[in-house]
C-alpha cells in the first residue's frame, strides 16, 4: 500500500513522461522500454526543482530500472550541474533555482546528503552550499537505499 503522496507524485510524473506508474507500489518505472530518457530527465528536473524543491508535490526520489539507469543518471547530472545557482550577491538574479527557505531547512538538506554519502550513496553532482545565503547546488545522488534519510 502506498502513501497518498506517492500516488499524487506518480500521477504528475506519469502524465508528463513516457512511463507508466502504479499507485499500488513504490514509484517505479514500468514498461520502461518505451521511456524517452532525455524527456524523462527534463520531467524529473522540472518536478524535482519545482519551487526549488520546496513544493509538497515536488519529486524527492526517482526509481529507475537498471538498463536505463546509467544513461538517465548521466543526463540528469549533466543537466543539474548546468543549473545556475547564486554564489554571490551580484549573481543572485541569474540563479536558475532559488535558495532554501530557512537555515533549518538548509541544515536538513546537508544532514541528509551527508548521511547518504556515509551510507554508500554516490554523489554525482552538487552536494554543497554555494557560500551565498541559503543557496545549495542542485544535487544528484545515485545508489541510495531505504536506510538513508534522504530516501526514508
Amino acid at each position: 500500500m502506498s502513501s497518498p503522496n506517492v500516488g499524487r507524485i506518480t500521477q504528475v510524473i506519469g502524465s508528463t513522461l513516457d512511463a507508466q506508474f502504479s499507485e499500488d507500489s513504490m514509484p517505479a518505472l514500468y514498461n520502461a522500454l518505451s521511456v524517452q530518457v532525455e524527456r524523462t530527465v527534463l520531467g524529473v528536473l522540472n518536478w524535482s526543482l519545482h519551487n526549488s524543491g520546496q513544493d509538497c508535490g515536488a519529486v524527492e526520489r526517482v526509481y529507475v530500472v537498471g538498463y536505463i539507469a546509467g544513461r538517465l543518471v548521466e543526463l540528469l547530472s549533466l543537466a543539474a550541474s548546468r543549473i545556475q545557482v547564486a554564489r554571490n550577491a551580484t549573481k543572485k538574479n541569474q540563479a536558475g533555482i532559488g535558495p532554501l527557505a530557512t537555515p533549518m531547512q538548509l541544515g536538513i538538506v546537508e544532514e541528509h546528503v551527508a548521511d547518504a554519502l556515509n551510507k554508500g550513496a554516490r554523489l554525482v553532482c552538487g552536494g554543497k552550499r554555494t557560500g551565498y545565503g541559503l543557496f545549495y547546488e542542485a544535487t544528484v545522488l545515485d545508489a541510495c537505499t531505504h536506510e538513508m534519510r534522504v530516501v526514508a
